[in-house]
């Protein structure tokens, strides 16, 4: 990564992530304008957060008992915080520690457990265990706090309830919209796994000091809720598997109770995985041999939040449902469906896969401002019914030669359609042969439930002897009922 790479996640990490922390918006800024600073965070492990992991570096050093002027700017750190510019102070910490600083960024990983997004999880989880026991595995673990969200008590803005009352962990938030999600009384748990490349054991004081020192300092309820949340980890310590996911999930899967259903549950974890890694990902849970379903809160590109998401896979079918947009760190939910959407989701049977569904990887993938919006009577997909990976800010997936439609059954001609328009958008780069595939059908490209389009290349207007960027179509149309 180049210094000039590293100083602009600096700033979008200010611009966008450091909205309710005015001690790491102005650190983060002032960083991205340091030469040594910036080469400093460079050193960071691949696939780390940057920006997340200096910062931790410095405060773990300071949660440490490490005497330093920087100290006094903290609020977790003490009670009357200076108000003044932090980061002189940040700047002679990092480079008179730099030793230290640098043994973190290469060794540690950002795992923050913030229990307070177990708030956003609680109405999924309880859908996913609505008729069965769940067995959940968690990836990325961590410490496995998120494992335990049984054993918290919720309260919601419009004043349910949820949880042991006499939970010492207790989680509020706010709810979004005009939809409520419905609360059971009681959720079974029959099994807590968590897979985690390098697992946090709450009862080691230096690694229970690192997940206080990954939650930011002006935020000192965050670090409460952790504490809370780690005594009752402490007290019944679930099972972590060490290892990485996609060699260890299988075999976790296999192991569950067979009463039970098997539940994927992550949070943040799929922007730490490569492009192939997260479709392997996604096939590995359509591949297990048994019912699974997944609970996700994910941050792709170019959304304004993360989406909580439930995706149930049945035997070779998939179904996805977005349930709503949520706070990163789980401070209000936005609640999508309606009570009869809810139940198109337990009772409806999934799509058929014809291919891993790449839109489920968080590659980023994004529509071009004049594709059409598709309705969705049951709200089980966006309003532009989803398309996986039409085009990638890395152009990765749009040159892949399939691209999966997983629209509902009941929008199929139109998905297509739009399928057809989007493959003519000028704005947008297609592969010379494009095979879309609708998620309901298995059947071949030429049969009904397919489009099949080929394109000629496109050259702008003035373009030597081809120009007027003339376009060709032929190929099959989809058949009766499309």
């Amino acid at each position: 990564m180049t210094p000039s790479e590293v100083a602009e996640r600096f700033r979008r990490f200010a611009a966008i992530e450091c909205d309710r922390s005015p001690l790491y918006r102005r650190l983060a800024e002032g960083i991205a304008e340091d030469a040594d600073l910036v080469a400093l965070a460079g050193r960071t492990a691949p696939g780390q957060p940057v920006p997340n992991m200096l910062l931790a570096a410095a405060h773990d050093l300071l949660l440490g008992g490490l005497a330093h002027p920087l100290a006094s700017f903290y609020p977790s750190l003490t009670p009357e915080p200076v108000a003044a510019d932090p980061l002189p102070a940040f700047r002679d910490l990092c480079l008179s520690q730099q030793d230290a600083i640098e043994e973190r960024l290469v060794t540690r990983r950002v795992q923050t457990n913030e229990v307070a997004r177990c708030a956003c999880f609680a109405p999924a989880l309880a859908l996913a265990g609505r008729d069965r026991p769940l067995a959940l595995i968690d990836v990325g673990a961590s410490a496995g706090l998120h494992l335990l969200w049984d054993r918290y008590a919720y309260e919601y803005s419009d004043g349910r309830r949820f949880g042991p009352a006499a939970s010492g962990v207790r989680l509020r938030c706010e709810l979004r919209g005009a939809e409520r999600p419905a609360l059971p009384d009681r959720v079974t748990v029959a099994a807590r796994v968590g897979v985690d490349i390098h697992p946090v054991d709450v009862r080691d004081p230096q690694a229970a000091r690192w997940l206080l020192a990954l939650v930011w300092p002006d935020q000192p309820e965050r670090a409460e809720r952790v504490r809370a949340a780690m005594a009752v980890a402490v007290s019944d310590p679930p099972k972590l598997e060490a290892g990485n996911a996609l060699d260890v999930l299988p075999a976790v899967m296999a192991e569950a109770p067979s009463e039970a259903e098997v539940c994927v549950l992550h949070c943040h974890t799929l922007n730490q995985f490569s492009p192939p890694d997260r479709q392997r990902f996604v096939a590995v849970l359509a591949g297990g041999g048994r019912p699974v379903t997944e609970v996700a809160i994910e941050w792709s590109a170019g959304e304004p939040a993360p989406r909580l998401s439930l995706t149930r896979y049945r035997g070779g079918r998939v179904r996805e449902a977005i349930l709503g947009t949520c706070d990163a760190h789980g401070e209000w939910l936005a609640w999508g469906l309606a009570p009869q959407q809810v139940t198109e989701i337990v009772r409806r049977t999934p799509s058929t896969v014809t291919s891993p569904p790449l839109g489920m990887m968080g590659c980023g993938s994004v529509w071009p401002k004049s594709t059409p919006k598709t309705s969705d009577p049951c709200g089980l997909n966006s309003a532009s019914a989803r398309m996986t990976a039409p085009r990638c800010r890395s152009m990765q997936v749009a040159r892949s030669s399939d691209v999966v439609c997983r629209c509902s059954d009941h929008v199929l001609g139109r998905a297509h359609s739009a399928a057809r328009k989007l493959a003519s958008s000028p704005r947008l780069r297609m592969p010379i042969r494009t095979r879309y595939t609708c998620a309901a059908s298995a059947s071949p490209p030429t049969s009904p439930g397919t489009a099949r389009i080929r394109r000629t290349r496109s050259y702008p207007s003035g373009s030597g002897s081809r120009a007027g960027g003339r376009r060709r179509y032929r190929g099959s149309r989809p058949g009766r009922g499309l």
